[in-house]
């Protein structure tokens, strides 16, 4: 039996090193204990300190995602590891540690699918009265839309067993508390609360800008994921509402007509007419929402089915933990150019391959030598590597953030990175170096004037075909002197042999 703890993260370097700290590494019943630190695009040193303290997985957003996707991408991992049970918790060291043998309890009985920890709300010290006023009716909303008693809906420190992380699908982009609570009712898992202990506060809530800000962004959750499951209850709500609004000046204009007096109270029938072609078209949108509902039950249906083919059929291969490139999924396609073969594949090994492409790839990942020496060391003896990365790091800007590449180089250091790979480099060059003085000008001119900055912005335009042909006849022109190009250019180029 497997337990994997899922902490997601945003900047918790100061409160994670306690957090993990406290998770208890022994558990009666589970036979292995480990942590997973997902990530979210965070700014401090979240990374360096996971690391540091030892946590078994790492799943790194490059940008900040959002709790809700952040929470997703984690039972994806979890599950793809081989989590038997998962527990989720905050980074901010909100929930008790020590209590997560007492929150899979039920799971490894058997007797829950999901299993919430109760902060007990009302008790806990340095919540306001407003907040837990709050808290005791959005639990009530909830719990009467999903249909079980769950007394903190809010709360982040829960149990998944494997099952209910396959069939829960997260579709909100705020968070997944509440989606999962009313999400679990409908799909009729089995959920239980447990009580939990909680720690001091260390910082402000960071899910929402302020607290109306969260009321809504819930309310607007529960609604959506409502109106998802019970559509035709839904509308016939909102068609009845509209058709009894409509019937008071419809009723209105009757009496006064009646009385001799019509004519005088036209607006009534209009206004009541116009409500009540409203509510009828509410009634024949729920009838459509509620046959939509039956093709999103089979589409999740077919959902739940391929994610546990891929997880038999794959295992723990593709475990984000795990070096995927290493996992024997492949995408592979095949295509002739020129009378060559091209195949595209995410493992090279067996593959009877004389060249291997990385054009504009080392950039963009965080370990650029591990990446670089995996695919060369599973190609054949002989064979080529041709390597093109961004050319400088003074030409950094916001483009490349746009990009998300984590470096530029000189032709000096990937050469140095070809070989401490154990490749011989052949030939190194720059190219667009005409064009150099341009990128110069261009990134350089624009930090001296403040319009050039680290925030992501794409620099792709849009040029007239005389400019497009006049910089492709500049390459075009450059093209025979490339060889001999060591010395500037926008992009580094490095052909690289592998040793018989």
């Amino acid at each position: 039996m497997k337990l994997i703890v899922q902490i997601p993260c945003y900047n918790e370097e100061q409160t994670l090193p306690e957090t993990v700290a406290d998770i208890p590494r022994r558990i009666e019943g589970i036979d292995q204990v480990e942590i997973l630190i997902i990530d979210d695009g965070s700014t401090d040193r979240t990374l360096a300190v996971a690391r540091g303290i030892g946590v078994d997985h790492i799943v790194r957003n490059k940008r900040n995602l959002g709790l809700a996707r952040n929470f997703r991408n984690g039972i994806d991992a979890c599950l793809a590891l081989g989590a038997d049970i998962i527990v989720n918790t905050d980074g901010d060291n909100q929930y008790h540690g020590a209590d997560i043998p007492k929150l899979v309890a039920p799971i490894l009985r058997g007797e829950a699918d999901i299993v919430i920890g109760d902060r007990e709300p009302a008790n806990i010290p340095h919540f306001s009265r407003t907040k837990k006023l709050l808290q005791r009716i959005g639990g009530s909303v909830v719990r009467r839309l999903a249909g079980i008693r769950v007394p903190d809906t809010v709360s982040g420190f829960r149990a998944f067993s494997r099952e209910a992380a396959i069939r829960l699908n997260i579709v909100s982009s705020f968070s997944y508390t509440i989606e999962t609570v009313i999400q679990a009712g409908k799909r009729q898992l089995t959920v239980q609360s447990i009580p939990v202990r909680t720690n001091p506060g260390t910082r402000e809530p960071r899910l929402a800008k302020s607290t109306w800000d969260f009321i809504l962004n819930s309310m607007v959750t529960m609604v959506r994921m409502y109106a998802m499951y019970q559509p035709l209850r839904v509308f016939l709500y909102v068609g009845t509402l509209l058709t009894l609004l409509g019937l008071i000046p419809v009723v209105r204009f009757t009496y006064f007509y009646l009385l001799g007096d019509g004519s005088g109270h036209i607006q009534s029938l209009i206004l009541g007419g116009v409500l009540l072609m409203m509510g009828f078209l509410a009634y024949l949108v729920g009838l459509v929402a509620d046959l939509i509902g039956f093709n999103r039950q089979l589409i999740e249906m077919a959902l739940e089915r391929v994610r546990r083919l891929e997880l038999d059929q794959f295992g723990t291969d593709t475990a984000l933990g795990s070096n995927p490139l290493r996992s024997e999924q492949s995408y592979e396609t095949d295509e002739t150019v020129c009378g060559r073969a091209l195949s595209f594949r995410r493992q090279v090994s067996g593959v009877q391959a004389d060249l291997l492409l990385f054009m504009d790839v080392l950039e963009h990942v965080e370990d650029d030598l591990e990446l670089f020496r995996t695919y060369t060391e599973a190609a054949p003896g002989g064979s080529y590597a041709l390597i093109s990365v961004p050319a400088f790091a003074f030409l950094w800007s916001g483009h490349d953030v746009f990009l998300e590449h984590h470096r530029r180089y000189t032709l000096t250091q990937i050469e140095t990175l070809v070989q401490r790979a154990g490749l011989r480099v052949v030939r190194g060059n720059y190219y667009f170096g005409l064009l150099f003085p341009v990128a110069i000008a261009t990134r350089l001119g624009g930090r001296l004037l403040g319009t050039d900055h680290a925030a992501p912005k794409s620099q792709l335009r849009a040029h007239l075909p005389l400019v497009n042909s006049m910089l492709a006849a500049l390459c075009r022109a450059e093209l025979p002197l490339m060889r001999l190009n060591r010395l500037a250019g926008i992009t580094a180029f490095c052909l690289a042999r592998k040793c018989a």
